[in-house]
């Protein structure tokens, strides 16, 4: 490991702020409202998407393919396959301004006890070299070299950053390859490589043990449930990077968010996606694989207490609305449970065998979250 067997600094905290955090529920901002607002939170470790725009200049930003512009609510533009400096800085995320690195720089000089891992994404060759020089360039000059740590995702982008500069931290992304765990860790040894990242599926005592006793670090990703989050740093995870959870939860709460989803079959027609683009929805609308939609809502749990339903923005020919049936996944048994009329949670099993009806809530009807809390998910489904 790096720094004479030092954890290096980043890793003393817990929780990591992914795309610099989420704001108003939404996550892959990567720009300065994400970052104040998550500093406020308490975060102090950051992480961002740095990509190179065609006249070289660094920017912070998830991308600007079609399907990364509707995620982060940046209208598609074609001029986007050649994107200049210019022409992303004229862009938002969900109604919000976009920032380049420079800024990030600055505000990594003004709260300096903050730190940064930069994640290149798939870079390889000589764009992997170039991304690492402008980086370089920048970060050392805001004397912020100690303060950051780079993640490569293959042995070929490690060895295209390490050719620009020995950067004091960097980190290596197992990403699925799990049965080569071995070979990378031997890797990383032999190249002074101070951590691994890691999805939090394959996070198991004995992967993290063995990633331990060979001195390295670990970051598992992107965790939003506390009950998740807290088993990973139980068995030995060194920090978990999160869109949603805040860094110290008060007694008592089980998550910080809960995501109440809206769903409906695929012929019906939706307004979910015109509000949220707009930034009027807190939320995140997607088609499902099945065709049918589905908007959800985020909701954070440490203050939600009396919750009022988003009015049905669902439509259907020639069907009326009914109202909501609510249904959540039971554990690892992935078994749905429906919410019924006697104000609790049961199979499908259950509602053939006791006779039992699901509960239906009416439009924007007030619900108290705290008494049907199930997990961290929750989907009501539109009844016609």
């Amino acid at each position: 490991m790096n720094t004479n067997n030092k954890k290096p600094p980043m890793f003393e905290h817990k929780y990591m702020a992914h795309a610099l955090g989420s704001y108003k529920g939404y996550p892959l901002l990567n720009n300065e409202i994400a970052f104040r607002n998550s500093y406020k939170r308490g975060f102090r470790y950051f992480e961002t998407d740095i990509k190179v725009t065609e006249d070289d200049r660094l920017i912070c930003s998830y991308g600007w393919r079609p399907y990364q512009c509707e995620r982060t609510g940046m209208k598609y533009d074609k001029r986007f396959k050649k994107m200049t400096y210019d022409l992303f800085m004229k862009q938002t995320v969900h109604g919000m301004p976009v920032m380049d690195a420079e800024t990030l720089a600055a505000l990594m000089i003004e709260y300096k006890d903050t730190y940064l891992e930069i994640d290149l994404k798939t870079l390889a060759g000589d764009e992997a070299v170039f991304a690492a020089e402008l980086i370089y360039d920048l970060f050392s000059e805001a004397g912020l070299l100690d303060r950051i740590l780079i993640q490569a995702n293959t042995e070929e982008m490690f060895e295209a950053i390490k050719s620009v500069y020995d950067f004091p931290y960097i980190q290596f992304n197992l990403r699925e390859d799990m049965e080569n765990l071995d070979s990378y860790i031997d890797f990383c040894v032999k190249n002074n490589i101070c951590a691994v990242a890691l999805k939090g599926q394959y996070v198991k005592p004995d992967i993290l043990k063995k990633i331990k006793d060979a001195g390295l670090c670990t970051l598992v990703y992107t965790v939003d449930s506390r009950t998740r989050a807290l088993r990973y740093l139980n068995v030995g995870a060194d920090t978990i990077c999160t869109n949603h959870l805040t860094p110290e939860a008060l007694v008592g709460y089980k998550d910080d968010l809960v995501f109440i989803g809206y769903h409906c079959e695929g012929n019906a027609k939706e307004k979910y996606s015109e509000l949220s683009e707009k930034n009027i929805l807190r939320g995140i609308f997607s088609t499902l694989p099945d065709g049918s939609y589905y908007y959800g809502e985020i909701v954070n749990s440490l203050d939600c207490g009396v919750y009022k339903l988003t009015g049905c923005l669902y439509k259907r020919a020639f069907h009326s609305f009914k109202g909501w049936q609510l249904r959540a996944k039971k554990g690892r048994e992935k078994q749905w449970l429906w919410f019924c009329t006697d104000e609790q949670w049961h199979t499908e099993e259950e509602l053939i065998s006791q006779s039992l009806e699901k509960r239906l809530f009416r439009d924007c009807e007030e619900i108290d979250l705290d008494r049907i809390f199930y997990r961290d998910r929750m989907i009501f489904e539109a009844c016609w």
